[in-house]
């Protein structure tokens, strides 16, 4: 979070802003607060986009990608993501007012080094339930990374749905681009294949993987790097240190056959059970308490996912 600079805009809409949050790919985040004092995010469009869209024929609809990322984020809703208050697309720039999750970024933590297990399959549970949730909402979201998930104190919210998409006729290129974040994309993304929910299942494999080891192990120097290794076997041993079923479940995400990775139901099933009930201090916003979690339902645990080892098969996840 910093402060406004002089050439930050100082209200947006009804909306007074008094921070940066930080600067995205197509868009610019502040928290703001309502005439009333109620916190609020607010995301808009970067001027320099909108003058190139507008100069450049055939170029980039910013106000349309706003407006379906408003309509998209409300589909889901509730608790697995921010809420969307209000938006404006036809303004100058367009912009979207989110409710505000008290929480840091996952990718923020990660910078202080990787989580412990405990706390990971607690992570994997509750972005399980945030995927369920979407796709429940006939949607695919297609950049699921550290930097598009908040820890908020009851669990993981599930933010920035510029490149969502709805599942049926979903596919990930047009008029040449890739939408998403090279690293975490699937392999189906990476070929410009059609997607499927199972898309976003991969890449939950490989946020989980990064959360465990401080390494994306699909990351290079360069875009083509990235797409080869997207394409080629999964970098599993990479995982020996972790606990078994943890590298059951990352490896089993990463399976290239979509249909054969978990459903994030059977995710949520092997991990909720047993997982911590609180973030670990460092997991949470300063002075922040962690009150039980959703998903740390009283019980015995589930069943443990299959051993694991480097001669396991691909997607090798059932009891």
């Amino acid at each position: 979070m910093r402060k406004l600079i002089p050439q930050d805009p100082t209200h947006i809409g009804p909306y007074r802003l008094t921070h940066r949050l930080g600067t995205g790919g197509m868009g610019r985040v502040y928290l703001a607060r309502t005439p009333s004092g109620t916190q609020v995010v607010v995301k808009v469009v970067l001027p320099s986009l909108l003058e190139e869209s507008r100069l450049a024929e055939g170029g980039t609809d910013y106000r349309g990608r706003f407006a379906r990322e408003a309509e998209l984020a409300s589909r889901v809703g509730g608790f697995y993501t921010a809420e969307v208050v209000d938006s404006d697309p036809e303004a100058d720039p367009p912009w979207i007012a989110y409710a505000y999750i008290r929480g840091r970024s996952l990718g923020e933590a990660l910078q202080e080094g990787p989580i412990d297990p405990p706390s990971l399959r607690a992570l994997a549970a509750g972005l399980a339930e945030g995927l369920q949730a979407v796709h429940s909402s006939g949607l695919i979201h297609r950049d699921l990374k550290p930097g598009n998930v908040i820890l908020a104190e009851d669990g993981p919210r599930i933010i920035d749905f510029g490149v969502a998409r709805p599942t049926e006729g979903s596919s990930m290129t047009a008029t040449g681009h890739l939408f998403g974040t090279l690293p975490y994309m699937s392999p189906e993304q990476a070929e410009g294949a059609p997607l499927s929910p199972a898309s976003d299942v991969f890449a939950l494999g490989t946020l989980l993987a990064y959360a465990a080891t401080g390494v994306n192990p699909f990351d290079s120097t360069s875009g083509p790097r990235v797409l080869l290794r997207l394409v080629s076997p999964p970098p599993v041993g990479l995982l020996a240190s972790l606990p078994p079923d943890l590298r059951s479940l990352i490896a089993a995400c990463w399976n290239h056959d979509p249909e054969l990775r978990p459903s994030p139901g059977l995710i949520i099933e092997r991990c909720a059970r047993g997982a911590p009930r609180t973030w670990p201090p460092r997991l949470l916003p300063p002075g922040a308490s962690a009150p039980p979690d959703r998903l740390r339902a009283e019980g015995p645990t589930q069943p443990p996912w299959p051993p694991w080892s480097p001669n396991t098969p691909q997607g090798d996840w059932t009891p």
